[in-house]
């Protein structure tokens, strides 16, 4: 039923509902017209043999006229008195009912809103990818620092909502969830499309975050007995679950112990396509699946993100 609200569609069944009009209209004067001036004909002509076979003709060209004006009414009452065609009539009939200029000027009109709000929501979404003061002070090492500046990096935070920067603003991106600071989601932290939270505060459950999901990959690296684990995979490690779930870092510990690097490689791969569909998303997964695996596999911190060359996921 999609189709009888696709006002390109409806645009073209309208022409059509507008020739059949007219054939319906026009066929049946035209068969009177000339049936009439035949019989009339006949009449002034005085041919008698003739016109019992004119007034047939004139009758059975008005019952025809009758019968094309009403084709469209006999055939919905045949579909109304048969149940196996009930679910077509319905549609038939709503597709017909809506092929008319006023429904289609609405879904123009619904169109045209649409996409202007999805041009203003590109336009109002800028992620910036400076790495978080507030963060950065917090973190008790070195490492600790190069872990969340890296993830950082890819996240990048949302706009704020004042000029002095101390509250975040909560935005829908595009990809189905509404985002607030460092890729902190609406599954994760309440928030909806529009509100402000202090900086501060969602960067402290941006480390939180990260924590929770360091200690929950050091337990499962624990328990695989990997012994060549180190803080670069962590980080790696962690960036792939803030990112596509905690599933996949569970998959990437039992994979790297399974199968060493090739194994890990396969799992960067496995997410690499946005859930919307977008192209534009799905490449920006697969620039960050590299680098996440270069990182990986490396321990290089500088991967890089923006105009980053990919090496291991085409």
């Amino acid at each position: 039923m999609d189709f009888c609200n696709d006002y390109h569609f409806l645009e073209a069944l309208r022409i059509v509902k507008f020739i059949l009009t007219v054939l319906k209209i026009v066929i049946p004067i035209l068969l009177i017209g000339f049936g009439s001036y035949d019989y009339l004909q006949t009449i002034l002509n005085s041919e008698e043999n003739t016109l019992g076979n004119q007034t047939k003709k004139l009758t059975t060209r008005i019952v025809s006229a009758f019968m094309i004006f009403m084709i469209p009414t006999i055939i919905n009452i045949v579909f109304n008195l048969t149940d196996n065609f009930s679910d077509l009539s319905f549609m038939i009939t709503t597709c017909v009912g809506n092929a008319n200029q006023s429904y289609i000027k609405e879904l123009k009109e619904a169109e045209k809103i649409k996409l202007e709000a999805m041009e203003e929501k590109s336009k109002t979404y800028s992620s910036r990818y400076d790495p978080s003061k507030y963060v950065l002070k917090h973190a008790s090492n070195g490492a600790e620092s190069s872990m969340y500046s890296f993830i950082m990096s890819y996240e990048g935070h949302t706009d704020y909502c004042d000029q002095n920067q101390t509250k975040y603003k909560a935005q829908d991106i595009g990809d189905g969830a509404v985002t607030i600071g460092y890729g902190i989601t609406d599954a994760i932290y309440n928030v909806s499309v529009g509100d402000c939270v202090d900086t501060n505060i969602i960067d402290q459950f941006y480390m939180d975050h990260i924590d929770e999901t360091k200690s929950e990959i050091e337990q499962m690296v624990k328990a695989a007995n990997i012994t060549d684990w180190n803080d670069a995979k962590t980080t790696a490690t962690i960036s792939l679950s803030y990112n596509c779930g905690s599933s996949y870092g569970q998959k990437l510990v039992q994979s790297y112990a399974a199968s060493g690097n090739e194994g890990a490689l396969s799992v960067f791969k496995s997410c690499t396509h946005a859930s919307n569909g977008n192209d534009s998303f799905t490449e920006g997964l697969k620039t960050r699946r590299d680098g996440e695996y270069e990182l990986f596999s490396t321990g290089n911190y500088e991967t890089g993100f923006y105009e980053r060359q990919r090496k291991y996921i085409p």
